[in-house]
């Protein structure tokens, strides 16, 4: 009897202890291409309600762009989608314009705050359709810097092709709501107000 409730305890233990972890939700090195919405491979857990409430945590990026062709300043930010793309949740933004070899953080703040298309929220205790780094010029009310599938939203002058392709490495890690994030090992350099 002591050895069944022994066991249990330890069960129940590691189940808590492994929901209320910090995960990686994307880690991929892409290239953001003129014609392509690349899209990173989503990791983590579908329902981010429960058992542990990940949409009112923090959501973390590290970004290093490995290439880029111009000096364009580029504004950068996160969507997801769901719903056969009529539900689209973004985070803020942040810009950049270097060329090389340069590491951003961002912290993508409380995912359930994010912006809404038409005031909708994402049902975060479903899987995402897609989850994209997004790339706009300028800044973040920039156009995307694409030429297909995106309309009036697409970059529109002619010299895009003297700012394409980006290749970049983005990780994004999730905590859970009230906890602090444990970086990952190659995040020597995050904001120490994160930790």
């Amino acid at each position: 009897m002591k050895q069944n409730v022994l066991l249990l305890s330890l069960l129940m233990f590691m189940a808590v202890r492994s929901w209320g972890q910090q995960f990686v939700l994307i880690d991929d090195t892409l290239t953001w291409t003129k014609a392509s919405n690349v899209q990173p491979t989503q990791q983590g857990p579908t329902n981010w309600k429960s058992p542990v409430n990940y949409m009112h945590g923090r959501a973390y990026l590290r970004y290093e762009c490995l290439d880029k062709p111009s000096f364009m300043t580029i504004g950068i930010h996160v969507c997801m989608w769901q719903n056969n793309y009529s539900l689209e949740n973004c985070s803020d933004c942040f810009s950049y314009s270097d060329t090389a070899h340069a590491v951003y953080y961002h912290d993508l703040e409380i995912p359930a705050n994010w912006w809404k298309n038409g005031g909708k929220s994402l049902d975060w205790s479903k899987s995402f359709q897609q989850i994209t780094v997004i790339h706009k010029d300028t800044d973040c009310d920039g156009k995307l810097m694409q030429v297909d599938y995106c309309g009036k939203a697409c970059y529109q002058k002619d010299d895009i092709d003297q700012h394409m392709p980006i290749t970049f490495r983005a990780t994004i890690v999730v905590v859970p709501e009230g906890q602090k994030l444990v970086p990952p090992a190659d995040w020597k350099d995050c904001p120490s107000a994160w930790l």
